[in-house]
């Protein structure tokens, strides 16, 4: 609580140590009242709860952080966090909580002015991530630095106030996968946010602009999955590689509702960013020269309501993928959000304000060559 932690750290060569905690009844990592992580992301180590990080392991690490314990709860900016920072790969994440898992961010303030560069993440964003720094820069067909895998097992998801599930990567590593199974029902939700967040709640791979790598495969099976008020699951490259996959199994019903009640950052595919209302949505979008992912939906109901998004991007000289939708029961898209909501028009990265409907589609942006996908 308060600042604790449970890290290894190596800086040498080698693949660290691995992490297992045992918990019978409850794991909770809590940092209401430490104090903030830097601003740039330079600091690493500080308030983060459970730290693995590593300079230069091996290709075949096996090392991970692995958690058992029936309910899991990090909460106010706490964090599980892998991080490589140099060549080889990431410790995985493997966490195995059959009651509930809870994640809630901390609310910080928006500075008035947007940094120069900025990115979807920073370092210290809040909930369970695995993140690779490679030292090279080299293509991402010769680079194999890889940031380490999520595994998530429990019957109860939330992610909220801004927490999330992500792998991000630099240069030219590739981000790890994703995967969770939630018995009963996954909740992604943005409601509680009272003040400007830098994040979004969500489950999300990343590849930011100054990198080569791929953004990997997310991953989801559930009974019921809500994604409401500006969360996302998305699979992002603004680099360029190739944006991964994003499967769906969900036997009852996903819904994808509403927007963000507050402005966050939103980034232009164009370079920048601007405040707006981020919209509950499935998105895979390559920015760089290279494909995006495709979105495979299974449920037995699937509802897009209120200004919700289903979507597949590019925005440079690549092809955007398929999205594929097989609901047993209904597919209803209805509504438009609520009130008129500030954004960005990806056909010219400019913000916009209007009143935006629920919808799927699959887009080549303004200037980009490509094929849309079906």
């Amino acid at each position: 609580l308060d600042g604790a932690s449970i890290q290894t750290l190596q800086d040498g060569i080698g693949d660290g140590s691995s992490i297992s905690i045992e918990a019978r009844e409850r794991l909770t990592i809590d940092q209401a009242d430490s104090p903030t992580n830097s601003a740039d992301g330079s600091d690493l180590t500080g308030s983060l709860g459970i730290l693995s990080r590593i300079t230069n392991s091996s290709p075949d690490n096996r090392n991970q952080i692995a958690i058992q314990t029936p309910v899991l709860e990090v909460l106010n900016g706490g964090n599980i966090k892998s991080v490589v920072a140099g060549t080889g790969n990431g410790v995985n994440i493997v966490i195995d909580a059959p009651e509930r898992v809870t994640l809630t961010g901390r609310i910080v303030e928006l500075a008035d002015n947007l940094p120069a560069n900025p990115s979807l993440f920073d370092e210290t964003a809040a909930g369970i991530a695995t993140v690779s720094i490679s030292s090279m820069r080299g293509d991402r067909r010769t680079v194999q630095d890889r940031a380490g895998d999520i595994r998530l097992n429990t019957a109860l998801l939330e992610v909220l106030d801004g927490a999330s599930i992500y792998s991000q990567n630099s240069f030219g590593a590739q981000t790890g996968s994703i995967q969770i199974s939630a018995m009963d029902r996954i909740v992604l939700d943005s409601t509680r946010t009272l003040a400007e967040s830098p994040t979004i709640s969500g489950i999300f791979t990343v590849v930011p602009r100054i990198s080569s790598g791929n953004s990997d495969t997310i991953q989801i099976f559930t009974e019921t999955l809500n994604i409401l008020n500006g969360a996302q699951i998305s699979t992002v490259n603004q680099g360029d590689g190739k944006a991964g996959d994003i499967e769906l199994q969900v036997g009852d019903r996903l819904r994808i509702q509403g927007t963000s009640p507050r402005t966050t950052l939103l980034l232009s595919p164009f370079g920048g960013a601007i405040r707006g209302n981020a919209r509950s949505s499935i998105i895979s979008t390559a920015i760089g020269d290279n494909d995006s992912g495709s979105i495979q939906i299974q449920s037995g109901e699937l509802h897009v309501l209120d200004g919700g998004e289903i979507n597949t991007s590019v925005f440079g000289q690549g092809n955007a993928g398929d999205i594929e939708i097989r609901a047993t029961e209904e597919v209803r898209f209805q509504g438009f959000t609520s009130d008129i909501v500030e954004g960005i028009d990806l056909n010219t990265g400019l913000a916009s304000s209007s009143r935006l409907p629920s919808r799927a589609f699959s887009l080549v942006g303004v200037n980009a060559t490509g094929k849309g996908g079906d």
